[in-house]
């Protein structure tokens, strides 16, 4: 809108308010979409929710998965390189089970863990948001 559209508008309003007519509207919305049009659009955008949801699933998932095969890796590189006195005092078969257990358990946990801090950042990121907003409207 430009300065002297808004001087106009404002020009407008006064002159409504002094003769107590109803003031004219801010925006004219003279946009028509028909019913058919409106559920292809919103067919459109759930279909777009869907594949945004597939996709993130996916990457989720593989982001477990590599950090689960680095985990591993790290695990079985520590075990290779520890000392002859270790594997003379502990059985391979307590070994085997103590490393499948925290395999597992690694398994089990990190994707909830990391699910759940994805969400508390994002729940941070809000609220900082929100908070810089609130902040420059006052």
């Amino acid at each position: 809108m430009t300065r002297a559209a808004h001087e106009h508008s404002v020009k407008d309003r006064s002159a409504a308010n002094l003769s107590h007519k109803p003031l004219p509207p801010l925006v004219v919305d003279d946009t028509k979409v028909d019913q058919y049009h409106s559920l292809v659009i919103y067919g459109c955008l759930i279909i777009a929710c869907m594949l945004i949801t597939i996709v993130r699933s996916f990457m989720f998932i593989k982001s477990c998965m590599k950090s689960s095969i680095n985990l591993h890796n790290a695990m079985f590189s520590s075990i290779l390189r520890g000392t002859m006195r270790f594997f003379d005092t502990n059985p391979s078969g307590r070994i085997l089970n103590r490393f499948s257990k925290d395999i597992g358990a690694i398994d089990e946990l990190l994707p909830r863990s990391m699910l759940e801090s994805i969400q508390v950042r994002f729940q941070l990121t809000y609220c900082d948001i929100r908070g810089h907003e609130v902040a420059q409207s006052v």
